[in-house]
């Protein structure tokens, strides 16, 4: 049987109305969100956090806002998964990872929709998701933090599912846009790896990191990938059993 993965929670907020709302369904689910902690006064943020003791972070980002990316970079030298909760203004963009953005106040259908991608990530395999929670299939508002692709002429924003797959092309990144558009941008490929592998992405070869929502078809003899666009993207043996597994969880 597998194991369930106890995300020990963080909260980072005022005790305000959306903050006890997201207490109150975090705490209908104690066999995943454990050890469920508000930090409330912005002194005892990175005690709590160097601690080592959460893996997942709920901030609230009008708590705190003016030490952003220096909470964000602890965060991630500590391996965090981080929700983000604004009111007026969209957080900056940061090159660290955030893993979805809500608005407050909190819509309970759009938090539960995130809840489903959390235990997505905390259960193997991700089946037992039907034994944890049941839910409608709401119309999903979540705001996904934008992805930063910086060319000598521009940079351009765009979203996850945008990105049919990332191709690598020496120290660059060559990035496969669904508007037939292609970007080289000068970081290597396991640097978007990092950042996309929460997003319904896989390493499917050395050089490419495919979308596994824009896969047409796969050719398993041959072992390579048609892609949106008939892009094809290589797969090594190695990762055949792998990719088979993570297309077949993503149907249930």
């Amino acid at each position: 049987m597998p194991q369930k993965k106890l995300l020990n929670t963080l909260v980072l907020s005022q005790r305000d109305k959306s903050c006890l709302s997201l207490l109150r369904m975090l705490n209908k689910f104690p066999k995943i969100f454990h050890n469920i902690n508000v930090v409330s006064k912005p002194e005892h943020v990175f005690h709590e956090i160097s601690l080592g003791h959460s893996n997942i972070i709920f901030w609230d980002f009008s708590f705190f806002a003016s030490e952003f990316f220096t909470i964000q970079d602890l965060f991630e030298s500590q391996d965090l998964t981080t929700v983000l909760l604004f009111e007026d203004s969209l957080p900056p963009t940061s090159d660290n990872d955030v893993f979805a953005v809500l608005r407050k106040p909190l819509m309970e259908k759009e938090v539960y929709h995130l809840l489903l991608k959390l235990f997505d990530r905390a259960y193997s395999p991700p089946k037992l998701l039907s034994e944890t929670i049941h839910i409608e299939a709401y119309p999903q508002k979540i705001i996904i933090p934008k992805i930063p692709l910086s060319t000598q002429d521009s940079i351009r924003f765009v979203s996850p599912e945008e990105i049919i797959l990332c191709r690598a092309s020496n120290n660059y990144t060559q990035i496969f846009l669904t508007n037939s558009e292609k970007k080289l941008i000068s970081k290597p490929l396991k640097e978007f790896d990092h950042k996309l592998r929460q997003f319904d992405f896989f390493r499917t070869h050395q050089s490419f990191l495919v979308n596994l929502n824009h896969i047409v078809e796969y050719f398993r003899k041959e072992c390579y990938l048609v892609m949106t666009d008939n892009i094809r993207a290589d797969v090594t043996r190695q990762k055949k059993e792998a990719l088979l597994g993570r297309l077949i969880s993503m149907k249930h």
